[in-house]
């Protein structure tokens, strides 16, 4: 028979590890996007450039050299206006915003093999999609 101190020490211990893996999962986790009246005319204005270059149709590579800015700063101006529209019930816009926010793999290094360069797009949207809907299954819209 095993004492109730090594039980209670047990106890202890494996809450304690639960509690640590809770807080570490949490700052992981969280999808944290500010969306404040000075982010949104930026975000705005840099999603609006971006979807006035994403291509007509999905299966077309652009240059990546040609984006305003880079992909992450892109992605982010994204997410900010999906929250943003997501907050005001703008469902509609913001799943447009979801696809243009795939669409970002579309644009790759021009200088690589095209073979190659379809490879690197096609993961990337495998990404890029697992990322966006872990933001939305995570933030606080």
């Amino acid at each position: 028979m095993i004492p109730a101190e090594v039980w209670a020490g047990l106890a202890l211990f494996f809450g304690a590890i639960w509690v640590l893996v809770r807080v570490v999962d949490s700052r992981r986790t969280a999808a944290k996007v500010r969306v404040t009246a000075d982010t949104v005319p930026s975000a705005y204005r840099l999603t609006k450039a971006f979807l006035g270059m994403v291509p007509a149709r999905s299966g077309a590579l652009g240059d990546a050299a040609h984006l305003p800015r880079s992909k992450s700063e892109i992605g982010r101006a994204l997410k900010t206006m999906i929250a943003y529209h997501a907050a005001r019930g703008e469902h509609g816009q913001a799943a447009q915003l979801k696809t243009a926010y795939v669409s970002l793999a579309s644009f790759q290094n021009a200088d690589l093999d095209p073979r190659k360069a379809e490879t690197l797009a096609s993961a990337e949207r495998r990404r890029l999609s697992q990322d966006i809907e872990h933001f939305l299954a995570n933030s606080s819209i």
